[in-house]
């Protein structure tokens, strides 16, 4: 699974900018963990980076110690041919259910 997350930070050291869709300025890291949870590899940047864009440097990175993964899943912010064509991996969209209302835990994504 691969997933992002957004984190406040302060001025001093490092990057920071601003993510539009959590309206929080600091960090994101992004984080590819097997399906059980332990992280398999972390790339922290600017918030300004948007998931599908952040995805490809960290799927390439990924293949030099995990060369046997070949399916991944993700949300939405992930789908289109920038992942699709980043790396081997073969990454599955996961989406909510059509009807869905609220909060729900949906199969596959809530590992990260």
């Amino acid at each position: 699974m691969i997933d992002s997350q957004s984190v406040k930070t302060t001025e001093s050291g490092g990057t920071r900018d601003y993510d539009a869709g959590k309206k929080i300025k600091g960090r994101k890291r992004h984080a590819m963990v097997d399906t059980d949870g332990p992280a398999l590899k972390l790339h922290a940047h600017s918030a300004a980076i948007q998931d599908r864009d952040g995805a490809g440097p960290l799927l390439r990175a990924s293949r030099a110690s995990w060369p046997f993964v070949a399916l991944g899943y993700a949300d939405g912010g992930y789908a289109g041919p920038r992942v699709a064509d980043a790396s081997p991996i073969r990454i599955e969209v996961v989406r909510k259910a059509d009807r869905q209302v609220g909060f729900a835990v949906i199969t596959r994504r809530w590992v990260v």
